[in-house]
């Protein structure tokens, strides 16, 4: 077998093996709500840390947000006063000014 050419028995690409090009028949596209989840999973990390980035750095004010619901405590209170004077005498008043702060402070 010395000398002799092997290459012409055998084939030497895959067409000539299987008869066809190689190429697939049709390419699988996953869906779009599975690619939508996919890149969720993938870059959700990213979400997690935006919003942690804007807690974090806006901060909390929660002495101006007990201030302003103490205000508005008031205002109600004094509407509800004027609207029914006959029903609130000076030790009504003490009391539901007392009860404002401490709603005002229980609200946050």
């Amino acid at each position: 077998m010395t000398g002799s050419n092997w290459t012409g028995r055998c084939p030497r690409t895959l067409t000539e093996a299987l008869g066809c090009t190689g190429h697939a028949i049709e390419v699988y596209r996953t869906p779009p709500i599975r690619r939508f989840f996919y890149a969720c999973i993938r870059h959700g990390w990213l979400v997690v840390a935006a919003v942690l980035a804007v807690l974090v750095l806006t901060g909390c004010d929660e002495i101006d947000s007990q201030e302003r619901g103490a205000a508005a405590y008031r205002d109600a209170l004094a509407q509800a006063q004027k609207d029914r004077p006959e029903l609130w005498t000076a030790e009504h008043k003490k009391r539901a000014d007392v009860a404002v702060g401490i709603v005002a402070k229980g609200d946050q």
